[in-house]
């Protein structure tokens, strides 16, 4: 090769040195270089010419020697055979072996072929001529020296043995033996094989080889070793299987476990190749490079170079460029780069930078000093540049994030556990453990090495801790741990979102300023031109706002030059002002706002109000407290006051333990200013857990009076006022496997009661039973396999249940105590059984009931027949014991009907009649008759089912109709069949109608009927033609929140001077209608309609209108109508009742989320349907 070739060898393997420091693998879809057949360029033709031989020299004679002839040659000896000619100075020719040794300069020419020795030999059987002793070869430019060499002419080989160097213009070839073919012009190379180019300066040596003379190609295949620059004081090797070199064409191939060595790097790989005419160089086979703690390894490498160095590598498939710490204590920090295919371009035999393409990451550890860091990344595209081998710049594309971690030691830690072992005066700090984390992501990621800043762009985010910051642009000052945003950010910190045209966030002390920030606490939204967070929770903002209104120009605001917010807790001002839109309304020295989400103690604001009027003065109404005690219990205080007229408190407390218990107690309280009374409520509900399946309930309430309901509560809390009747009770329940038992406690008060025989007081103390489910009555093991006994047969279809039950009861009344007690013992047997297609259930009961009844009367006068009349007092006592038993059964069946009429979206009807006949008799007992009686039942329901579009849909229970009566035969004549139950049931489109009627069977009379109807209808509108307009812009809070898309709503094509909006999703109208008619034999007919409907105008107006009729007196027994007007964040009601021949109004119209910050006229109360207990929260 030429200089320019050997220059070009010596980049290859610095090419390698370099490569195995920054280049990883690539793929490649080229087909690998192999050994394959021999070049066929072309073979020599020869021509053997004639077969004769002619011997010939100046002198000659015959001598005996040892018995054999010999003639020995003298002068001139030449032998000619075919195209062999062989001549030397003197010979011996020995006849009966047909050989003629040849001395002193002998020489054999073939055609092209000059072979000169000191001795020879010619063999005429075998036709082959021997040199020995300093064997000198010229072959047409090849030049041979060796200690023997056979020629064969017959095969046109020689066979050159014994220290044989040949070569030619470029190449010399030295080896043990050589096989030369002069027709191939191949040879073959045995022993101690040297390859030597001298133009390119590289040696190849190995034990078996070829040279191929016609086509300048060499390979050695038996233990290869390849020595490239000689004169270097480093000179690169390749060991391989089989090695291929082609000097003409530049072009050098090693295949089968290649290992190349250059100083001290190191590279292994299946197959190499290089292309010095392309200025190309490719390694395959998972080549593996590595120089002291650096390695490369991957599929496959191609290099490029110019004339002067290596100036690109192309790196593809799975690469990985690794390097190792150096300091031997530090174990798992190792930086890294990998990707699907890398490109990395050199200067100066340096790498300048690396492209890397396709699964993206890296993590780069540097060089630890007191922080130890890390810095793992990801994405679509890197870049890295460097500058004198030291990392300068990465950029990083597409989807892209990482994660920074660091760890600050002190001068007695260390981060590494070798280290601690070796020098026990450094405790460990794992860095694994104790790092922090900052998580980054954005489409664009650029890192400055020397400053250690990264810079995110575009959809950028950091993630600390509990912080987040989003932004268009992000520059993370890592030495410093500094945060600087800008493009509208948004810092998260704990839920809560801060919004601002820039921000700075120190991320160790928590310390930030905002410009033109904005942050939402519960409903408010809160603004500044300048937001500074100066420590844990705690912010000052400068020349802010407060609203409730989520557009970008609220409709109101209060505005003041200086507020303090404390985080989750309270924000305050000095002086503030409300702003309706722009104009000014009135001022407050100070705001004092809480922002706390979760329970917390303090004053209640939502109905809090005062004021005077006429009756009753001044007043201060709903002014409560509210006291978050812990985590399981909380109290509530609101209080009233009428001057010079009464103070009323209420107080609640609830209370709950998880798994345990949960309750409440209520308690009201009335002070009569003006008669020096007072009057008092109390009420608790409590329910507990005492075991697996035993529990306590209890509902409890007491008051201090018959008039306490109605002086506490007010007019308008109807339900409490017109309550008369005070009920409270107790119960425990507990069950077992198989039996449950419960006890109960009641007592109920009737309150106001005039009538002297009216009950006033009730209870029931205690009340227990005790309950054992129905089972069937073999108690006998049961038969898994095989065919059942016929006891366990018949046993087992029969099912009892027994029970047991027992109460003390008591009723007071003005004069009059009675006492009741009773306990019941019962056993219920039942039979089940299918007999064809009818259902038989035959069942016996008995029971026996003890009963033991105590009154006790005072004496007083009572008024009869327009007189008084003194009642004795007395005291009785009676008990009684009966059992009875009774035995019956019913038996029913089902019928089915089915058609297909196939009219319109109607596919089919099924009928369903399902007749039933019981009986019942109880044997005469105590001096009663027995009781025998028929019960017959006629049950009709219909099924439709009908088309919905490409679907069947069922109607189940359409109508159903059910008929019912019972005879008694004992009864006397034409009394024996009780009335007629009728009960029809019509459900269809959103309507009902059920009819009750009962029916006189002999005369066929109606006695009693009863309808009652409902229908609700529902639908959607839409009015005149429909224009197009944008909503109003929203803050840029809500614009997050709702993900900033614009809102298109609609309007008339004239707006009047309010926009009208369409309504919302869903009705837009609906109507109920409710009518109900009773009629009896001997009574008045009554009916009533009732009325309820909603009219959603648009979106943000609705008309509501209830009322109810009386048809019989054909009078409107009262109505209520109400106008509702969203305001947006504020709200307008307006409504209107009458209650008799009054009418009432109330207006009103408030902040939604201020209550307390409202205007109103009229009177509470109305159009509200009735309050419940005022002091709900």
């Amino acid at each position: 090769m030429s200089a320019k070739g050997r220059a070009a060898m010596k980049r290859f393997f610095i090419f390698l040195l370099i490569a195995a420091i920054y280049v990883p693998v690539m793929s490649s879809s080229q087909e690998r270089p192999g050994s394959g057949d021999r070049p066929t360029k072309g073979r020599r033709t020869r021509s053997l010419g004639k077969d004769s031989i002619s011997v010939s020299a100046r002198s000659s004679s015959y001598r005996d020697t040892l018995g054999e002839r010999i003639l020995e040659l003298r002068d001139s000896v030449t032998i000619i055979r075919g195209n062999v000619t062989i001549t030397a100075r003197r010979g011996y020719q020995f006849t009966e072996r047909r050989v003629t040794h040849l001395i002193g300069d002998v020489t054999i020419v073939q055609e092209g072929l000059r072979m000169k020795g000191e001795e020879g030999e010619y063999q005429r059987d075998s036709d082959r001529a021997v040199l020995k002793r300093y064997v000198r070869i010229t072959d047409e430019g090849w030049n041979v020296t060796c200690d023997r060499a056979v020629l064969f002419r017959a095969t046109d080989t020689a066979w050159l043995l014994g220290n044989v160097v040949a070569s030619d213009s470029t190449t010399t070839l030295q080896a043990d033996s050589v096989i030369y073919e002069r027709d191939r012009l191949t040879a073959e190379a045995f022993g101690r094989v040297v390859v030597t180019n001298r133009a390119e300066g590289f040696t190849v040596k190995g034990d078996h080889g070829f040279y191929f003379r016609d086509v300048r190609e060499g390979m050695v295949d038996r233990n290869p070793h390849l020595i490239v620059d000689l004169e270097s004081p480093e000179p690169a090797t390749v060991d391989s299987d089989t090695m291929r070199f082609f000097p003409d064409s530049r072009r050098a191939i090693a295949y089968g476990r290649v290992k190349i060595l250059k100083g001290n790097t190191v590279t292994q790989c299946d197959s190499a190749a290089i292309f010095d005419e392309e200025s190309r160089a490719e390694l395959y086979g998972q080549p593996l490079a590595k120089q002291e703690n650096v390695s490369m390894k991957g599929t496959a490498m191609v290099l490029r170079y110019t004339d002067d160095e290596v100036d690109r590598i192309h790196l593809l498939g799975d690469a990985l460029i690794e390097e190792k710490q150096a300091d031997s204590l530090i174990i798992g920090r190792d930086s890294w780069i990998r990707g699907d295919t890398m490109v990395l371009f050199l200067r100066d035999n340096r790498v300048d930078s690396i492209r890397v393409l396709g699964n993206c990451s890296s993590e780069y550890y540097p060089v630890p000093r007191s922080r130890v860091e890390s810095n793992y990344a990801t994405g679509n595209k890197m870049f890295f540049h460097f500058v004198k081998d030291t990392l300068d710049y990465v950029k990083i594309t597409g989807s892209s994030d990482g994660i920074y971690r660091y760890l600050d030691l002190r001068e007695e830690e260390t981060s590494d556990s070798l280290r601690s072992e070796a020098d026990t005066s450094l405790s460990y700090r794992p860095f694994s453990k104790h790092a922090d984390k900052v998580v980054y992501s954005a489409k664009r990621i650029e890192y400055f090495a020397k400053e250690k800043d990264i810079v995110l762009e575009d959809d950028a985010e950091v993630v600390y801790q509990n912080r987040t910051l989003l932004g268009d642009r992000i520059v993370y000052h890592s030495t410093l741990q500094l945060l600087d945003a800008t493009g509208s950010p948004i810092l998260i910190e704990g839920g809560d979102k801060f919004y601002g045209e820039e921000m700075a966030y120190d991320l160790e002390s928590g310390v930030g300023v905002v410009k033109d920030g904005s942050t939402k606490f519960m409903q408010g939204y809160y603004n500044g031109e300048e937001v500074a967070k100066v420590a844990d929770n705690v912010m000052k903002v400068w020349n802010s706002t407060y609203t409730t209104c989520d557009l970008k120009v609220p409709h109101y605001h209060f505005a003041t030059r200086e507020m303090k917010v404390y985080l989750k807790d309270k924000a305050v001002s000095g002086p503030i002002w409300l702003y309706i839109g722009n104009t000014p309304i009135f001022g407050l020295p100070f705001l004092a706002n809480n922002i706390q989400k979760d329970r917390r103690s303090g004053i209640l604001r939502p109905e809090f109000e005062f004021g005077i009027t006429k009756s009753t003065g001044r007043f201060i109404r709903n002014f409560g407290y509210y006291w978050a005690t812990n985590d399981y219990t909380d109290f509530t205080f609101i209080g009233d006051f009428n001057e010079d007229a009464s103070f009323r408190l209420f107080a609640r407390n609830r209370y709950k333990l998880r798994y345990h218990f949960t309750g409440n107690v209520d308690f009201s309280f009335l002070r009569d200013l003006a008669n020096y009374r007072n009057e008092w409520d109390i009420s608790s509900s409590h329910s507990q857990t005492l075991g697996e399946k035993f529990d306590l309930t209890s509902d409890l309430r007491f008051v201090s009076s018959d008039a306490a309901p109605s002086a506490i509560n007010r007019i308008d809390d109807v339900e409490n006022v017109v309550n008369r009747r005070i009920e409270s009770k107790v119960s425990v329940r507990k069950s077992w496997s198989s039996i449950g038992f419960s006890a109960s406690a009641r007592r109920i008060q009737n309150l106001n009661i005039a009538n002297p025989d009216a009950v006033r007081i009730q209870t029931e103390f205690p009340s227990v039973s005790l309950s054992i489910p129905s089972r069937n009555l073999y108690f006998g093991r049961e038969t898994k396999r095989g065919e059942k006994p016929f006891l366990e047969k018949l046993l087992s279809g029969v099912r009892y249940s027994p029970g047991v039950s027992g109460k003390r009861a008591t009723e007071k009344k003005q004069f009059e105590d009675k006492e009741v007690i009773n306990g019941n013992l019962s056993l219920n047997f039942s039979s089940p059984r299918k007999l064809g297609f009818v259902n038989i259930s035959p069942s016996l009961s008995m029971n026996n009931n003890y009963t033991r009844t105590q009154v006790t009367i005072e004496e007083h006068e009572e008024e009869q027949a327009d007189s008084m009349v003194l009642v004795p007092a007395s005291h009785t006592v009676v008990s009684d014991n009966v059992f009875t038993w009774r035995t019956g059964g019913l038996m029913k069946t089902n019928f089915y009907g089915t058609f297909y009429p196939e009219v319109g979206s109607l596919i089919g009807i099924r009928h369903t009649v399902t007749p039933s006949v019981g009986y019942s008799y109880q044997p005469p007992i105590s001096g009663l008759d027995s009781r025998q009686s028929f019960s017959v039942r006629m049950d009709n329901v219909l099924d439709l089912k009908v088309r919905s579009g490409e679907k069947e849909r069922k109607l189940s229970g359409v109508m159903i109709w059910n008929l019912s009566s019972s005879y008694n035969p004992k009864a006397p004549e034409r009394r024996g069949w009780s009335n007629v139950s009728s009960r029809v049931n019509l459900r269809l489109f959103g309507a009902s109608v059920s009819m009750t009627q009962t029916i006189e069977p002999y005369e066929w009379q109606l006695t009693n009927t009863t309808i009652t109807s409902s229908v609700s209808l529902h639908g959607t509108h839409r009015f005149g033609a429909i224009g197009q307009a944008a909503a109003p812009e929203l803050n840029v809070i809500a614009s997050d929140t709702t993900g900033g898309s614009a809102v298109i709503v609609e309007r008339p094509e004239e707006p009047e001077e309010e926009s009208f909006e369409p309504p919302v999703a869903g009705d837009s109208w609906n109507l109920s209608l409710a009518f109900s008619y009773s009629k009896s034999q001997f009574g008045d007919a009554r009916s009533t309609l009732n009325a309820n409907g909603s009219f959603q105008l648009t979106k943000n107006w609705k008309i509501s209108y209830s009322t109810t009729y009386d048809v019989q007196n054909r009078m409107l027994m009262g109505q209520n109508f109400s106008i509702n007007r969203d305001l947006h964040c504020w709200q307008m009601s307006f409504s209107r009742q009458k209650l008799g021949d009054e009418w009432q109004y109330y207006f009103r119209i408030n902040v939604k989320a201020h209550q307390e910050i409202y205007a109103e006229s009229g009177r509470r109360g109305v159009g509200r349907g009735g309050f419940g207990t005022p002091f709900d929260y």
